[in-house]
């Protein structure tokens, strides 16, 4: 459980390619920098980690409190669109209880190199290569870097993968939440090199769009895992914080709910897919979740990694 902290404002991006190795502290500008090896090594060493016993023995994020701020929706509602898969379904997979976009998170936190896993998403872009995450599961505050052997597994349940892993390529998180532990701001994009079928994220199982200033009272239905591996959705309308954030009652099954998973609005009910509003933020022992409220900014967010490949 996380409690709220002081305000802190800083929303400058930082983004920095990533394949296990540590990468220079964020500025209030953005950087980057040339990953040191090559997709193939760069994949295969993070798969090599991954053993079956390491993903079963990872345990769930836990973050200390963060500093936050008031925020207020600026401009007109808008989203990127989805994007169905362009590879089909293999025919020996069951039907999926949560839709193959979401999946789990396994990295290692630089501060006590502890396996830890999260929750994430299949996010359509021009690249077709990212997820999208709560900044907890992506940079590590005590640890002040950015998590190594980062591995995305869409669809997994009980080790299984069906559409391989997909290792991270670059991160981009916002200084707010960097610097700061700023809630408002806890989202990360993740691009990622290309599975062990040498396919891309959302060819391999579609991606769902991005939205912001949308309004906070909107039916949503986070998705996601338990704490014990299940997959745990929730649904219901969700409303404001007095800070700007927004929450949702849910009461899940398992444990809790993993941190990360998508809060999706405007679901297509032939389709499944969506328009991600909202990432797992928060959990609060009275029954309700929280997330960051989708302002602009996280459009800026997707604009500045969503093309690079």
């Amino acid at each position: 459980m996380r409690k709220l902290g002081a305000a802190s404002a800083a929303i400058a991006l930082a983004v920095l390619a990533m394949t296990g190795a540590a990468a220079a502290a964020p500025s209030t500008t953005s950087t980057t920098s040339t990953a040191a090896t090559g997709a193939q090594d760069a994949s295969a060493a993070v798969r090599a980690y991954w053993t079956p016993e390491r993903m079963r023995e990872a345990k769930p994020t836990a973050v200390p409190a963060g500093e936050h701020k008031t925020l207020a929706a600026k401009g007109k509602p808008g989203s990127k669109p989805a994007a169905a898969p362009a590879i089909r379904r293999p025919a020996n997979l069951a039907p999926d209880e949560v839709p193959s976009r979401l999946g789990k998170i396994f990295y290692v936190d630089p501060w006590d190199n502890s396996n830890r896993s999260c929750d994430g998403n299949a996010l359509n872009s021009a690249s077709r290569i990212l997820v999208i995450t709560s900044a907890s599961c992506a940079y590590s505050r005590a640890g002040h870097d950015w998590m190594r052997n980062w591995i995305f597994v869409p669809d997994t349940f009980r080790g299984s993968q069906p559409y391989g892993s997909f290792a991270a390529k670059q991160y981009i998180a916002f200084n707010a939440w960097v610097n700061d532990g700023s809630l408002n701001y806890d989202v990360a994009m993740v691009s990622t090199w290309n599975n062990q079928n040498n396919q891309r994220l959302v060819d391999a199982v579609g991606g769902d769009g991005l939205g912001w200033n949308w309004p906070r009272d909107m039916f949503v239905n986070s998705l996601g895992y338990s704490l014990q591996g299940f997959p745990s959705t929730c649904a219901g309308t969700t409303s404001a914080l007095p800070d700007g954030r927004i929450q949702m009652p849910c009461a899940p099954v398992g444990g809790g709910k993993a941190l990360g998973g998508p809060w999706l609005i405007n679901i297509d009910p032939n389709t499944s897919l969506g328009t991600v509003d909202g990432v797992l933020s928060v959990t609060v022992n009275n029954g309700t979740i929280q997330s960051p409220y989708f302002t602009a900014e996280m459009k800026s967010m997707l604009d500045r990694i969503g093309s690079q490949t």
